[in-house]
Order: structure tokens, then C-alpha cells, then sequence
């Protein structure tokens, strides 16, 4: 899924996945996005005009109606732990 950029407070960029319905938001604090699940495309469409506040208009119209799942990147320990070891 291709993402565009936005300057915000809280958001660094959001995409659109049309066949699944699915919008990612990725945040500035730390290194989470989110996805939420069968979301129209008008909503997503909203949230990309939404002059205002895309944060405020996230918490509106997509926070807590639509199925939203968290992800978390690997933190540098936990990627160490599964790396490949070194063939000599």
C-alpha cells in the first residue's frame, strides 16, 4: 500500500487500500501504525480533505468504529534475538 505524507502534530503519513478497505496511519511518537479495517473510501477521502485536523477528524469518524489493529516495528533487542547467525 502506497502512503502519502502529511504534516501533523501526531501523523506522519496514512494510505489506502481499496480491495481490503483497510486505511494505515503511521505516527510521529514512536514507531506504531495503525490499521483499520473495512473502512469506505469516502472516510478515508474525508480524512485526507480534512483541513482542519486529520487528527481530529480520525478521532471522529474512524477511532472506534472501525476494527483497528495495532502494529508495533520490532525494537532493535527484539531483532537481535531473531537475526541469522553468521556462516564462516
Amino acid at each position: 500500500m502506497d502512503t502519502i505524507r502529511v504534516s501533523l502534530s501526531a501523523m506522519t503519513a496514512a494510505g489506502y487500500d481499496p480491495i481490503r478497505q483497510r486505511i494505515k496511519i503511521q505516527l510521529k511518537q514512536g514507531t506504531n501504525t495503525y490499521d483499520f479495517w473495512r473502512v469506505p473510501r469516502r472516510v478515508y477521502d474525508g480524512l485526507m480533505m480534512a483541513a482542519a485536523s486529520k487528527g481530529g477528524y480520525c478521532t471522529a469518524h474512524i477511532r472506534g468504529r472501525y476494527q483497528r489493529q495495532s502494529d508495533r516495528q520490532p525494537s532493535r533487542r527484539s531483532s537481535k534475538l531473531h537475526a541469522q547467525p553468521k556462516q564462516s
